[in-house]
């Protein structure tokens, strides 16, 4: 496996992908102060050529920076899910997620690429996340809300059932929302209110 991202999320991924018997070959960054990453050097320069038969997973929380890497990276991309979340069969899923420990996502949740699913948060049945989403530590997703592209859910928040957050919306940690978001809104609050 690759990891694109040497930053604190990919730590993260590192650990998860060790315990479930994946080796890291290599790691690219943009940032050229990181230097070396778990033994290994840290590429500045990403290269298709370099190990081209590995997957990669883009392993940034930021939803922009993870589009931005996806749109220009040719690698395939893999996906980690801890051995310690639970995913139903009946669940589907794109390329490039990665799934934290606790996690759980229930069966017919649809789950878009490159999405993080964080350290014991729920997706329940038939929830549809979109691209490039990422739902907090111990968020709640209620059956049939719809995530869209790049939501950002904060640690601990609970999307009620039937609920839409529209792309690039924010829902503050702790929240409660109860109504559908519009796109780019920032939420917080029990009920979730504008900010």
């Amino acid at each position: 496996m690759i990891l694109y991202g040497a930053g604190n999320q990919g730590e993260v991924v590192f650990e998860s992908l060790l315990l479930q018997g994946e080796i890291v070959r290599a790691v690219f960054d943009d940032d050229e102060e990181m230097v070396n990453f778990r033994g290994l050097s840290v590429q500045h320069t990403y290269r298709q050529d370099y190990l081209p038969h590995e997957k990669m997973l883009i392993s940034i929380g930021s939803n922009t920076a993870r589009q931005r890497i996806a749109a220009r990276v040719k690698h395939a991309f893999g996906m980690s899910v801890d051995g310690n979340a639970v995913v139903m069969p009946a669940a589907v899923h794109g390329v490039g997620i990665m799934v934290m420990p606790g996690a759980v996502i229930q069966s017919h949740a649809s789950i878009g690429d490159h999405v993080i699913i964080n350290s014991g948060a729920v997706v329940e049945h038939h929830v549809n996340v979109g691209n490039f989403a990422h739902i907090g530590p111990g968020a709640v997703i209620c059956g049939n809300a719809v995530i869209k592209e790049g939501v950002m859910i904060g640690a601990n928040a609970t999307v009620l059932p039937g609920v839409t957050i529209g792309e690039w919306a924010v829902v503050g940690a702790g929240s409660v929302v109860t109504k559908d978001v519009e796109i780019g809104e920032k939420m917080a609050g029990n009920p979730a209110r504008k900010m």
